[in-house]
C-alpha cells in the first residue's frame, strides 16, 4: 500500500510540475508563434515584392519595349520589334556573306582578292552598334523609297517581285536564273556579231 501512496504522491507532484511546465511552454510557444508569424509575414512580403518586380520587368520587356518607336518617316513609324527582326535578318545575311567570301578566298588560294570584304563584314558583325545603325539606315531608305514611289505612282507587279526573289535566291546559292542565262548568251552573241 505504501507503494500506491508513493505513486499517488509522485503523480500529484508530476501533475503540478506539468502544469508549471505547461504554462512556461505556453508562453514559449506563444513567443515562437509570434516570431514565426513575423518571419512568415516578412518572407511573404519580400517574395511578393520580388514577384511584382519580375512581373513588371516581363511586362516592360515583352509588351512595352517592343512597341516603342525607333524611327519615323512621315506618318510611318518603325517599332522596336520590327527593328530587331530586321537586325537579326541582316546579321544572318552578313554571316552567310562572310562564309561565302571566306570560301571564295580559299578557292583562290588565299591571294587576298576578298580580304577587304571579309574584314568589313567582320567589323560590322563585331560591332552591334554599327550593325544596328546600318540596319536602321536601310529601313529608313526603304520607307523613303516606298513613300516616293507612291507619290510618283510607281508600282511593281507581282511577277517582277517574284523574279527578283528568284534572282536573289539563285545568287545566294551562286547560281543564275534562266532569264539571266539567256541575257548572258544574248550579250555574248551580240558581242560576237559586233566583233565580226
Amino acid at each position: 500500500m505504501s507503494e500506491r501512496k508513493n505513486k499517488a504522491q509522485d503523480n500529484s507532484k508530476s501533475a503540478e510540475t506539468q502544469r508549471e511546465l505547461t504554462r512556461k511552454e505556453e508562453r514559449l510557444h506563444q513567443r515562437d508563434r509570434e516570431r514565426h508569424r513575423k518571419l512568415y509575414m516578412f518572407v511573404g512580403a519580400a517574395l511578393g515584392a520580388a514577384l511584382l518586380f519580375v512581373l513588371i520587368g516581363v511586362i516592360y520587356q515583352f509588351m512595352i519595349l517592343p512597341s516603342q518607336q525607333v524611327a519615323k518617316v512621315g506618318d510611318v513609324t518603325i517599332a522596336a520589334n520590327q527593328f530587331w527582326k530586321r537586325v537579326k535578318l541582316d546579321q544572318n545575311q552578313l554571316r552567310n556573306d562572310l562564309a561565302r567570301y571566306q570560301q571564295l578566298e580559299q578557292q583562290f588560294g588565299g591571294q587576298g582578292f576578298f580580304t577587304s570584304q571579309i574584314s568589313q563584314i567582320q567589323s560590322t558583325l563585331s560591332s552591334p552598334f554599327l550593325l544596328g545603325q546600318q540596319t536602321l539606315n536601310s529601313m529608313l531608305d526603304d520607307l523613303i523609297v516606298e513613300r516616293e514611289a507612291a507619290a510618283r505612282n510607281i508600282t511593281v507587279s507581282d511577277e517582277e517581285v517574284e523574279q527578283e526573289l528568284r534572282n536573289q535566291i539563285a545568287n545566294g546559292f551562286g547560281l543564275v536564273t534562266e532569264p539571266q542565262a539567256t541575257a548572258t548568251v544574248q550579250a555574248g552573241a551580240d558581242a560576237t556579231a559586233t566583233a565580226a
